[in-house]
C-alpha cells in the first residue's frame, strides 16, 4: 500500500452547493503514487464524472444513495453538494477492495478535518459519512466535540446521528450510513431512505465563524 505525504486537498464545492449546505464526506482515495500530492484530485474526479470521461464506482453509488435512482444524470446531483475524503494520503488502486486508509492517514484526517469543515463557504448545515471509520474517528477530532443526537429509526433500523460543535461555536449535524459498497445498509434505495428523512430534520446548526 502507497501513502503518502499527508497533504489536505481542495474539496468539492458545486456550484449549487449554497442553496443545500449538505457536505458528503467519504473515505479515501484509491490511486497510483504520483497523484499523492494532486491537491486538486478530488475536484478533478468528480468533474471526470460530470464530463462523462471517468465513471467511478463509489461515488456512483454515493450518488445513487442519494437520488434513489439507479440512473441519474452526474451533474445534476454534484453540482448540489460539497464532497471531501476523511483522509489525505493515497491507498495504492491495486489493492481496491482489499485494503482501505492506513492509520497514519486517519490521523492525519483527524489533525485536518476541524479545519477544512470550518474553511467550507458557506459552512455546511448537514453532513453525510459513508465510512464508518471516519464517523468513528471525527469523536477524537480536537475542536470538535461530539454530542450524540436522536438516531433516524427506520422499521426498526436505527442509524446513528450526531451533532458535532466547534470551538467557534458552529455546529453540525451528521449521520452515518456506511461505506458504499459495506454490509451496514446495504443497497442504494436503504440508504436513500435514511438520508432523506436526515435530510428532512428541521436542522439544529447554530452560529457562524
Amino acid at each position: 500500500m502507497t501513502t503518502i505525504p499527508m497533504l489536505s486537498r481542495f474539496p468539492w464545492i458545486g456550484t449549487n452547493y449554497s442553496l443545500s449546505q449538505v457536505l458528503i464526506v467519504g473515505e479515501s482515495h484509491y490511486g497510483s503514487p504520483e497523484q499523492s500530492e494532486d491537491l486538486n484530485l478530488t475536484r478533478n474526479v468528480i468533474q471526470d464524472m460530470i464530463d462523462g470521461t471517468e465513471d467511478h464506482a463509489t461515488l456512483r453509488a454515493i450518488e445513487r444513495s442519494f437520488t434513489g435512482n439507479f440512473h441519474c444524470t452526474p451533474d445534476t446531483f454534484w453540482e448540489t453538494v460539497a464532497f471531501i475524503n476523511f483522509c489525505p494520503g493515497i491507498v495504492d488502486a491495486s489493492f481496491a477492495g482489499r485494503r482501505s486508509a492506513t492509520r497514519s492517514m486517519i490521523k492525519a484526517g483527524i489533525q485536518q478535518f476541524p479545519d477544512i469543515l470550518l474553511n467550507l463557504n458557506p459552512l455546511p448545515k448537514k453532513i453525510v459519512f459513508f465510512s464508518k471509520f471516519s464517523w468513528e474517528a471525527t469523536e477524537t477530532c480536537v475542536g470538535l466535540p461530539y454530542e450524540p443526537l436522536l438516531p433516524v429509526t427506520i422499521n426498526g433500523i436505527s442509524v446513528d446521528c450526531g451533532l458535532f460543535r466547534s470551538d467557534e461555536g458552529v455546529s453540525f449535524e451528521a449521520i452515518n450510513v456506511g461505506h458504499p459498497s459495506g454490509p451496514f445498509l446495504r443497497g442504494f434505495s436503504r440508504k436513500h431512505q435514511f438520508i432523506q428523512e436526515f435530510l428532512k430534520k428541521p436542522s439544529r446548526s447554530i452560529g457562524s465563524v
